[in-house]
């Protein structure tokens, strides 16, 4: 049986890549608009984004705190903003949400 031995290049090139895709966050791989920041009990934030088209939908990629936030269904979103709206009563929502289109 023969052998093959691996070059070092072939392993740098893997040690490069494996430390590359564990440094990719969530927005990294969406095409979408991150915003971070708070939004005190019981209201609607209006978020400007770039997507250039309305948004459908966001993923809360990290938080703080104990509270619901949902789209707003009073404001609707347009290809310039976004709302986003803390439904509890005392808590504030602290975190990042990333929006998609």
């Amino acid at each position: 049986m023969a052998k093959f031995s691996v070059g070092l290049d072939i392993l740098n090139t893997l040690r490069t890549w494996t430390n590359l895709l564990r440094n990719l966050t969530f927005g990294d791989n969406f095409k979408g608009f991150e915003w971070e920041g708070t939004i005190t009990a019981g209201e609607v934030m209006k978020i400007t984004h770039n997507l250039k088209v309305t948004p459908t939908r966001f993923v809360i990629t990290s938080s703080k705190g104990t509270c619901l936030v949902v789209q707003s269904a009073t404001n609707k979103a347009t290809a310039e903003f976004f709302y986003i709206e803390n439904t509890a009563s005392s808590s504030a929502f602290i975190g990042k949400v990333l929006i998609l289109p």
